[in-house]
């Protein structure tokens, strides 16, 4: 990184340190794609599943026994939802992903018993004996209390009419199949029933929406059907009139709880985001900022006056490849023998160094970050079209405002990004921190967008990729992610590889990007870190035992996207719940039959050279081995594509996958 960056990225740190500190922040996080290192929180029998698809709430099939079982996952950072000085209570949104699915065969032939949302006192804890019917959020000495101080909303598959009146409860469950809402009892004061089975093959999607001002919430549900994030239903499936502050705390945990009784049932918890919006620490918080930022420009004037010469000379001999090659200029542009396609003539390229924009020159530039320019957004910011004053066509990435995980984000792409140059990286033409907690990141416009867009969306699909096109794709990614583990220094980790964060320029070149999750590298080729980062379907088995990065489990993830770009499905695909909607399962299990051409992309039929797309399936398979010391490196990738290198002999059963 240049000195300048070091000085910005230092003093931005202490800014935003200080501010955090003066005031209670906002909430924003997204599991599992954010990579705060303490965000989730296990409690008692929850566990992360042993397919790597996100979390078992109860005991699953490794477990001998799983019935009466109670598990919780919770966010471990307050959630500030009221505010007793002012009487204001904050907004949020809390969009999830769940799946209910049978465990074993049971004398009794039930689903059992249900998960919930909840929001409870901080250092609450999974309650004694809360199996069964109290779905882990209340026990017979708590229930119907006013000092419980829980809110929840449950998900409810078991009725339990008879055991209610043994435990001397009302009957409270409508049927095995409801939505409620919960406040201090396990007998809901508003339940709804619903059409479709909780507990099917389907996973469910929930929205649930709290207005702060109205004192309204709204429980939003649609069950998935396809391969993506379904739109949120135009109406709610439960409303209420709720004023949280009468049966809250002002902070609280918030989480997700689930049980199991006689009967069981399998509670996985495939994704969670969460964002809360409160208005009383505003004033305060600009009063901070102003007062901080002075003393931060001070002392970064003097720095900046002895060091802006050298950094600007340093930058400004740095050698930057134009990755959106010329159009006027088809020389520029050559198809290799090998079907890969490069950038040449480097020096005719113009350089840009990386430079910091001022809020206001963006702000113009995507038009006051207009939705009509939104390109994307992720578990970070949004990502934006802009048009620059001299001309220039640029992607703006916004990190959403007061988010811990965004400014670590931010930290991270300028630490990495700005040191590196390779024809396949999505450069980083510069960025923005601006008095009021704005963090904006400027990246060179690709074209043509993002890979998966080509390859999965459906009737959304852009276009079908050609076999040329997407040999010359993952050549290209090999080639990048060869240089990041071998060649850069220090070398990096990308830790976040998947299609959707490859992008295509007006060539179809492929361009790394979003190093958010990126790390250096450790002696040992690993780094450290406490959950894993990335995004299922492309984390690799063993981050989930080792809780470290490697070079092996990046190979991990660039073998899921190599699957992907052969068979036109995504790496976590519902459609696959015989395989654990993993695409890698998938097609080892037909490799297993002898049958991996099955697993091609229909749409190369017309083209198809079947050698060299069973030789991408092969090389895919070989990245996604379980046992990471078999994994190739990606100079071999490389050469195996090519056939410069033979693919060993696979074996039929994934390698190290329990029997």
């Amino acid at each position: 990184m240049s000195t300048l960056a070091k000085i910005i990225w230092i003093f931005l740190t202490i800014q935003w340190t200080l501010i955090l500190a003066a005031e209670a922040q906002n909430v924003h996080f997204d599991f599992p794609s954010s990579d705060d290192d303490d965000d989730i929180e296990l409690l008692g029998d929850t566990h992360l599943s042993e397919s790597g698809q996100g979390i078992e709430l109860t005991k699953s099939r490794l477990h001998d026994n799983f019935n009466w079982s109670v598990g919780w996952a919770v966010y471990k950072r307050p959630v500030e939802i009221w505010s007793k000085s002012s009487g204001a209570l904050a907004s949020f949104q809390s969009y999830f992903q769940f799946k209910l699915y049978r465990g074993t065969q049971t004398k009794m032939d039930y689903y059992a018993d249900g998960l919930a949302f909840f929001m409870a006192p901080l250092g609450s804890q999974p309650p004694q004996n809360g199996s069964g019917m109290w779905l882990g959020l209340f026990n017979s000495t708590t229930n119907g209390k006013s000092s419980t101080q829980k809110v929840a909303i449950e998900f409810d598959t078991f009725r339990n009419t008879i055991i209610d009146k043994f435990f001397g409860v009302n009957p409270h469950d409508p049927d095995d199949n409801h939505v409620g809402l919960d406040i201090n009892n396990i007998t809901s004061v508003k339940t709804v029933s619903l059409s479709q089975r909780l507990n099917s093959d389907q996973s469910w999607e929930v929205w649930i929406d709290y207005d702060g001002q109205l004192k309204r919430l709204q429980v939003f549900m649609a069950q998935n059907r396809s391969n993506f994030t379904s739109p949120r239903p135009q109406h709610p499936t439960l409303t209420y009139s709720l004023n949280l502050s009468d049966f809250l705390p002002e902070k609280v945990t918030i989480g997700f709880s689930a049980s199991t009784g006689l009967s069981n049932q399998m509670h996985n918890l495939i994704s969670w985001n969460f964002s809360s919006q409160n208005s009383w620490n505003h004033d305060k918080g600009r009063l901070s900022v102003i007062i901080i930022s002075l003393v931060v420009v001070f002392g970064a004037v003097v720095a900046v006056i002895l060091t802006i010469s050298a950094a600007f000379h340093k930058l400004n001999n740095k050698k930057r490849v134009l990755l959106d090659i010329d159009l006027n200029n088809p020389d520029t542009n050559v198809l290799k023998s090998d079907g890969v396609l490069e950038s040449v003539d480097e020096d005719k390229s113009p350089n840009r160094s990386p430079r910091v924009y001022s809020y206001d020159e963006l702000s113009r530039a995507t038009a006051s970050f207009s939705q009509d320019l939104l390109l994307g957004q992720g578990g970070f910011g949004r990502v934006y079209k802009g048009s620059l004053e001299d001309g220039e066509i640029v992607a703006v990435k916004r990190i959403y405002q007061n988010s811990q995980e965004g400014l670590k984000q931010y930290e991270s792409e300028i630490a990495t990004i700005d040191n590196l140059s390779h024809p396949n990286l999505v450069p980083l033409w510069g960025w923005c921190h601006d008095r009021n907690g704005e963090l904006l990141l400027v990246y060179q416009y690709m074209s043509n967008g993002s890979l998966d867009k080509y390859l999965f969306a459906g009737e959304a699909r852009i276009r079908p990729l050609s076999w040329n096109e997407r040999f010359s794709i993952v050549c290209n990614l090999a080639s990048v992610l060869h240089h990041l583990h071998v060649e850069s220094s220090p070398r990096i980790l990308h830790r976040d590889i998947k299609s959707s964060n490859i992008m295509l320029d007006c060539n179809f070149v492929a361009r790394l990007g979003d190093f958010g999750l990126a790390r250096l590298m450790e002696h040992d080729n690993t780094s450290r870190y406490t959950k894993p980062g990335g995004t299922m379907g492309y984390i690799a088995p063993e981050c989930f035992q080792t809780l470290r990065a490697s070079s092996e489990s990046d190979v991990f993830s660039f073998g899921a996207v190599a699957l992907e770009i052969a068979c036109g499905r995504p790496a976590f695909d519902r459609d696959l719940t015989f395989c654990n909607m993993s695409l890698v399962n998938w097609v080892w299990s037909l490799h297993e039959m002898g049958h991996i051409l099955d697993a091609a992309d229909k749409l190369l039929d017309k083209e198809r050279d079947g050698a060299q797309i069973e030789r991408l399936m092969l090389v895919g398979l070989w990245c996604s081995i379980h046992d990471y010391r078999q994994r190739p490196r990606m100079q071999l990738v490389l050469e195996a594509l090519k056939f410069e290198a033979e693919v060993p002999m696979l074996p039929c059963r994934i390698p190290g996958e329990p029997h």
